[in-house]
This record gives structure tokens, sequence and C-alpha cells, in this order.
């Protein structure tokens, strides 16, 4: 039995303007590509793939936290497809704004037991998460 999916049509809305954003502010296209990817966007320019984008909305103010929580398994779909081309790219919208931090397969990241802890929905919410430093982070636009 599949996972249910807990994307709400708010959320796809986020991650819609999210990627408007990028598009204006970077000269790319940004398409969603299907789940199976293990990603959220292929990102182009000039009709040539550039990049792989995952996408989160997170409900907090940059520097609110030491570091950004996301799971060892995207973080592996990202490196995996930018093995075959383009950059890893983790995108996480604030309250104050949009940044973007590249992964690679050579970084030694921090990994512990975590994800959705509170409020958890089922037993997959809870996995191995790699902790990112917000100082990773560079500034895509200021909503």
């Amino acid at each position: 039995m599949s996972r249910p999916r807990y994307e709400t049509n708010l959320d796809l809305e986020n991650e819609e303007n999210a990627a408007k954003e990028i598009r204006e502010c970077w000269g790319v296209d940004v398409v969603k590509i299907p789940d199976s990817y293990g990603a959220d966007w292929m990102i182009s320019r000039g009709g040539k793939q550039v990049g792989w984008g995952e996408y989160k909305r997170r409900d907090m103010v940059w520097g609110q936290y030491p570091t950004i929580v996301l799971s060892v398994r995207k973080v592996a779909d990202l490196i995996r497809l930018a093995d075959v081309s383009g950059k890893a790219l983790f995108f996480v919208e604030a309250n104050d704004g949009l940044r973007y931090a590249e992964v690679h397969a050579t970084d030694r990241f921090e990994i512990e037991i975590g994800g959705r802890t509170c409020k958890t929905r089922d037993s997959a919410d809870v996995e191995p998460v790699v902790h990112l430093k917000t100082i990773r982070f560079k500034e895509v636009a200021r909503m």
C-alpha cells in the first residue's frame, strides 16, 4: 500500500509561487516533475537542463534555527539526479524569504532520526534526516 499524499492545494500554490520567483530572478525554466524522480523540479536555461530542485515551506524566519532539516532520502535523490546532470538545489521558503543551498555527494552531513516528530501523521514521518546549516543558504528573493 502506498503512502497517502499530504500535500495540500496551499502547498502546491506555495511551490508554484516559489518556482515563479526563481524563474523571474534567475531567468530559468522551473518545471514540476513526477514524484517518482524524488525532486520537485527540473531547472533549465535556454532549453538545457542545469539543475534539480526540492522545495520546502517552513513557518520560521531565517536565523531562528541553526539548521534546516531534510530527509536523507530527498538528499540522496537530489544527488543521484545531479550525478546525471546539473546541480542539486534545496529551496526553503521561510516567512521572510526564499533561499537555496546546493548539496553535493562529497558533503558530510550530520544525520539523526527526526522529521515530523510533533503531529506525526504516520510511521514514515519519522526518518533519518540531514541538518543543513542555515549559513549554507543563499537568498533567491525577498518576499
